[in-house]
């Protein structure tokens, strides 16, 4: 199978989970607000972007292992990943140790010294925060049974598992949201359904590999060491990434209350369904990179890139036009008007995603080519001046700055550091689009733009006709920008044009 369907594959599979939680959610989101209340909700989503820190107890382990094995695997060395798989165990194991021991310590303080000023002062927290712990200590638990999955080329069936940990998670979480429950015991639906699948995973591996959990040692010191030196860029990467995606959340949060959370997260897991389906599928091609990689085959990868550019800033400027015409009717709609995003408030959110799904490309292109020392810095540094920018922007602008503080950012590490490092990999080949290439794309996305709001002003209604306002709105903003990108793109959508092609084919031959 080529790197490419491989890729796909394992990328259609989390697309369809994407799209079912997708779907989820959108019942969800209003319930949540609800039943919990916009601060109460909002204080729930706080914690968990606070969680994102205990995963620094990871310390870059189980994407070290993720990549030992896969090195491995090429060589067909069954002994070193089964002893990787083993030692593995043992220092996620070390690791949860020591989220008990942070997680009792940020309780104890909260207990004693009332408030913390890096804390949320709500009740509530204390217990959400334990609970918040042991999700965290229990996914390191079995990342190594994950990590196996996807270093042996079973992508699929990873994605598809955390995919089912997710849909059965949020499903117990709403059960007992319903109930009036606490946070704590809410939260606690989604670690009961996580753990069922993490056993199933662990189930799974010792029957389809019971070659990787042969007698042994856990504790093999020269693969201890050797693990813990690979994890170092992994780990200074993965700050810099969760530095990236937690530091809106905190700063709307201490500036405006948890209150105003919601108003930022709301409009950003709307872009993330489709988007994700870009980050996905360039997180699948790391194999292929490295594979390229050591073939010395550098124009593939060349040509993969910048391909994927194109059609990402077509799709990107696809998402974004019609999610900047539609998305405040439709939040205002859907949450039966328990939350209103402004407009600023929802280019923040559009920046944000845009930017970190473009850097994303970047990003796994240089971990797929072992590269990712620089681009780990940048992660850092970038997440850094994201805490600094971020709560500057938001404590003397508002919550709706929150995107420039992320730019600035971005401008200043990560946006400029990426590309050359990966341009330097490739020798210095081309990879972005032409100036031509995104005059293109502007007036595409004017035009559809202004046919998009030209509809939705001719018309006027309350109830299904609003609904119906959004819906016409939006397919004539598609159907505009479709027809221009087949005319001004015709490359980039050769793709689209070979399947409606064949798909025309079929039904005369029919």
């Amino acid at each position: 199978m080529s790197r490419i369907k491989k890729a796909f594959k394992a990328t259609a599979v989390g697309q369809v989970f994407a799209m079912l939680a997708m779907l989820l959610s959108l019942v969800a989101v209003p319930l949540y607000l609800q039943w919990l209340g916009q601060e109460r909700y909002g204080l729930l989503l706080t914690g968990m972007a606070f969680g994102s820190y205990l995963m620094f107890a990871d310390g870059g382990l189980t994407w070290a292992s993720m990549l030992l094995i896969a090195e491995a695997s090429g060589r067909e060395d069954r002994v070193e990943i089964a002893s990787i798989v083993k030692c593995s165990l043992s220092l996620a194991g070390c690791s949860t140790l020591l989220v008990a021991v942070i997680v009792t310590g940020l309780v104890m303080s909260l207990k004693l010294m009332s408030p913390v000023a890096w804390l949320p002062s709500h009740p509530e927290f204390s217990g959400l925060l334990i609970v918040l712990g042991l999700s965290t200590g229990l996914n390191l638990l079995f990342s190594p049974f994950y990590n196996l999955l996807f270093g042996l080329q079973d992508a699929h069936l990873a994605t598809a598992y955390q995919g089912v940990g997710r849909l059965v998670g949020t499903v117990l979480m709403l059960v007992i949201a319903r109930q009036g429950c606490s946070l704590a015991w809410i939260f606690a639906g989604n670690v009961f359904g996580g753990l069922l699948v993490s056993l199933a995973v662990a189930w799974h591996c010792r029957r389809r590999h019971s070659w990787a959990f042969s007698h042994g040692s856990f504790w093999n010191g020269a693969q201890i060491r050797r693990q813990l030196r690979m994890s170092v860029k992994s780990f200074i990467m993965q700050i810099g990434s969760i530095l990236w995606g937690t530091a809106p959340v905190l700063a709307i949060s201490g500036a405006a209350g948890p209150q105003a959370v919601p108003a930022y997260t709301v409009p950003v897991a709307l872009l993330n369904a489709p988007f994700g389906l870009l980050t996905s599928f360039c997180a699948n091609l790391q194999a292929g990179y490295g594979e390229a990689m050591g073939r010395g085959d550098r124009e593939w990868i060349t040509k993969t890139i910048a391909a994927l550019l194109r059609k990402a800033a077509l799709l990107i400027g696809l998402l974004g036009t019609g999610y900047m015409l539609l998305a405040e009717a439709f939040i205002g709609l859907w949450t039966h008007g328990h939350l209103q995003s402004d407009p600023l408030m929802l280019l923040s959110a559009l920046v944000i995603v845009s930017m970190g799904t473009v850097l994303s490309f970047f990003r796994y292109a240089l971990t797929g080519i072992n590269r990712h020392r620089n681009a780990a810095l940048a992660d850092l540094i970038c997440g850094l001046l994201c805490f600094v920018f971020v709560f500057l922007s938001v404590r003397f602008y508002g919550p709706g700055w929150v995107g420039a503080g992320v730019a600035v950012a971005v401008i200043l590490s990560s946006g400029w550091m990426l590309p050359v490092e990966l341009s330097r990999a490739l020798q210095r080949r081309r990879i972005w689009p032409a100036w031509s290439f995104w005059a293109r794309l502007v007036v595409v996305m004017l035009m559809s733009g202004i046919a998009g709001w030209l509809s939705m002003k001719s018309m006027v209604g309350d109830g299904i006709l609003a609904w119906g306002r959004i819906l016409v709105s939006g397919s004539v903003c598609f159907g505009v920008y479709s027809s221009l990108s087949f005319w001004l793109f015709s490359e980039d959508v050769m793709p689209i044009k070979t399947a409606l092609a064949s798909y025309r084919k079929g039904l005369q031959v029919k």
